[in-house]
C-alpha cells in the first residue's frame, strides 16, 4: 500500500511489475516501489492543472525493432486537452521517461468534464475518454473530439472504419473516464451522470448514448441505453478494470468498488439490454470501519437500491452466495415505477434456482395468495410467490422474497425458521425478518377497520379480539381502538385486482 500521493489519477503496471501512478494536481509520475514508498520518475512539462483536469490517464505500450517502449499520458495543456507519448527506459526502481511528443491536440478543456482515460485496445489501437468540457451539446456532435471515445493509431490518427470517418467511435458522453475491454474484446466504459444516474455502457461502433438529451435509461429507441446505472450519490465511476467476466468500477463519491458480471453474456448494438441487466450479478467491496478494507462482507452503510430508472426507497441490498461460495450480489435492473414484472420475476427465479439449487428437481410459478409473498412446497419441490403481491412490490422486495424461499428449500422442511434456516438465509444475503410483513392485497380484504386516528386497516379473518392501532401506539391502547366493518368483495372487484396482476 501506498501513501502521500497527490491526486493519484491513473495506474499503470508494466510488464516487469512495476507501477507508475500519475498526480493529477502535482502534474507528476511517481513509481510505487515494492515497500510502498514512492520515486519521482518525471515532472510531465506542459501540463496545466486546473479543477478537474492535470496529468490524467497512462498507458504503455511495448518496445518493437528500433521502437522503444512507450508510456503514453493523456493530460490539459493551456489551451487543450492532448494526447503525448514519452519513450520509456530502465527497470524497476530505476525507471526514466524522455521528452514527451504530442500524439493528438485540439480536444476541448474545461475545469471539469476532462474524460482522460486512454488504454490500447485488443485491436492494438488506442482509445480515449473525452469529456463534454461543460459544452453539453457537443456531445451530440460527431465533428467534436467532445463528450466521446475516440479510437486511433499509436500516433494519433484517425482509423479506416471509424463510424464517423474521424477519431469518433462513439458519442453521447458526458464525462467518461473508465474503459475496459472483456474477455469477448467487447469495450465496456463507467461514465459520470449529472445529478441523477452515472452509468455502465456497453460501447458500439458509432453508438449514441444519450448526453445532453437524456440521462440514465430513458428507453428512446434514438439512444443507447446504459447496461447499469447508479444513483450519483452511490458512484461517480472513476475507473473500470476487468477480471475474467467480472467488471470492477471505483466510485469516488460513493467510496466503493462496483462489480458487475458476467461480462461477456448480454445485448449487443441495437438490442435493448434487458437481457444483459438481468444476467449481471454485482456486488459492492467498501471499507468495514471496523474490519478494514477489502474484506467483502456486507458493510455498514445507508440502505440502497439500484433499479433501472429511479426507484425512491432504498434498501440494503441483498447478496448471493454461489456454489462457489463466493459473495456476491444480484443486480436487480431498474424499472420506471419500480414494480416487479412478472416476467421478470419468473427470470430471476430461475437464475437463483439455477445458482443454488437444481433446477432439474426445483421450479418455480406463481400463485394466488393474497397475505402470504411466497411459498416453498417441498413436496413438489417448487417454489411460488403471489402473483397479486409481486406485481405491488419493489423489485427488491421481491428478491428478498425469493432468497426467503431458496432459503427453506436448502435449509430443508425440518429447519422452519430456527438457526439453521437463519444461517442459510445470511448466508444468500437475505436481510428480512422470519416472516414477510409487507403488503397484502387490501382491495380484497372484507374486514376494513378505522382508528380514531383515521389509519386505514385490512384483514381477511375477522378480528377475534379487540385490537389497537400499531401506527398510533407501539402497544395496545384502548384509546386507538380499531372500528372494523365488514364489506362485500365483487367478482369485479376481483377480476379489477386480478388485472393489476
Amino acid at each position: 500500500m501506498a501513501s502521500g500521493l497527490e491526486a493519484p489519477w491513473s495506474i499503470l503496471t508494466l510488464p516487469d511489475g512495476g507501477v507508475l501512478v500519475s498526480e493529477r494536481d502535482a502534474a507528476r509520475i511517481v513509481e510505487v516501489l515494492p515497500d510502498g514508498s514512492l520515486r519521482t520518475v518525471a515532472d510531465v512539462p506542459g501540463v496545466a492543472p486546473a479543477g478537474e483536469g492535470g496529468l490524467l490517464g497512462l498507458e504503455y505500450r511495448a518496445p518493437d525493432g528500433d521502437r522503444p517502449a512507450y508510456v503514453y499520458a493523456m493530460h490539459t495543456a493551456p489551451d487543450d486537452n492532448r494526447i503525448v507519448r514519452m519513450p520509456l527506459t530502465g527497470g524497476r526502481g530505476g525507471y526514466a521517461l524522455g521528452a514527451p511528443e504530442p500524439i493528438l491536440t485540439g480536444i476541448p478543456k474545461a475545469s471539469n468534464h476532462d474524460g482522460g482515460r486512454i488504454a490500447f485496445g485488443p485491436d492494438g489501437l488506442l482509445y480515449a475518454t473525452t469529456g463534454d468540457a461543460a459544452l453539453r451539446d457537443v456531445a451530440q456532435d460527431p465533428g467534436s473530439l467532445a463528450g466521446k471515445i475516440l479510437r486511433m493509431t499509436a500516433e494519433g490518427r484517425p482509423v479506416p472504419g471509424n463510424p464517423f470517418g474521424n477519431l469518433v467511435w462513439s458519442l453521447g458522453h458526458r464525462n467518461p473516464q473508465g474503459i475496459a475491454w472483456d474477455a469477448s474484446g467487447r469495450l465496456w466504459a463507467a461514465e459520470f451522470g449529472q445529478n441523477r444516474w452515472d452509468e455502465l455502457n456497453l460501447i458500439t461502433p458509432g453508438g449514441n448514448y444519450g448526453w445532453p438529451v437524456v440521462e440514465g435509461v430513458a428507453g428512446n429507441p434514438a439512444f443507447l441505453d446504459p447496461v447499469v446505472q447508479w444513483p450519483t450519490s452511490e458512484a461517480s465511476p472513476s475507473g473500470l478494470a476487468i477480471l475474467g467476466d467480472t467488471l470492477f468500477v471505483a466510485s469516488l463519491r460513493g467510496e466503493r468498488i462496483w462489480t458487475a458480471s458476467p461480462a461477456s453474456g448480454g445485448a449487443g448494438r441495437g438490442q435493448r439490454p434487458d437481457a444483459h441487466r438481468d444476467a449481471l450479478v454485482r456486488r459492492r467491496v467498501r471499507a468495514h470501519p471496523r474490519r478494514g478494507p477489502g474484506t467483502g462482507r456486507r458493510p455498514v452503510v445507508p440502505v440502497e437500491q439500484h433499479r433501472r430508472a429511479g426507484l425512491a426507497v432504498r434498501r440494503r441490498r441483498p447478496h448471493l452466495r454461489g456454489r462457489s461460495g463466493a459473495v456476491t450480489d444480484v443486480c436487480t435492473p431498474e424499472y420506471p415505477l419500480g414494480m416487479a414484472e412478472l416476467e421478470r420475476v419468473r427470470r430471476w427465479a430461475d437464475a437463483l434456482i439455477a445458482l443454488h439449487l437444481d433446477p432439474a428437481e426445483w421450479s418455480f410459478g406463481f400463485d394466488n395468495a393474497k397475505k402470504r409473498a411466497g411459498l416453498c412446497n417441498y413436496t413438489s419441490k417448487r417454489i411460488t410467490v403471489s402473483r397479486y403481491l409481486a406485481a405491488r412490490y419493489e423489485d427488491d422486495e421481491v428478491h428478498q422474497i425469493l432468497l426467503h424461499e431458496v432459503a427453506h428449500a436448502l435449509a430443508g422442511p425440518r429447519a422452519g425458521h430456527g438457526p439453521k434456516w437463519r444461517q442459510v438465509a445470511d448466508g444468500l444475503g437475505y436481510v428480512g425478518r422470519r416472516t414477510h410483513d409487507g403488503e397484502i392485497v387490501d382491495e380484497l380484504a372484507p374486514w376494513v377497520g378505522r382508528c380514531p386516528a383515521g389509519h386505514t386497516h385490512y384483514r381477511y379473518r375477522a378480528p377475534a379480539r379487540p385490537l389497537s392501532c400499531g401506527l398510533c401506539h407501539r402497544g395496545f391502547d384502548r384509546a386507538s381502538l380499531i372500528d372494523w366493518r365488514r364489506r362485500e368483495i365483487t367478482a369485479a372487484m376481483r377480476r379489477q385486482a386480478a388485472s393489476r396482476a
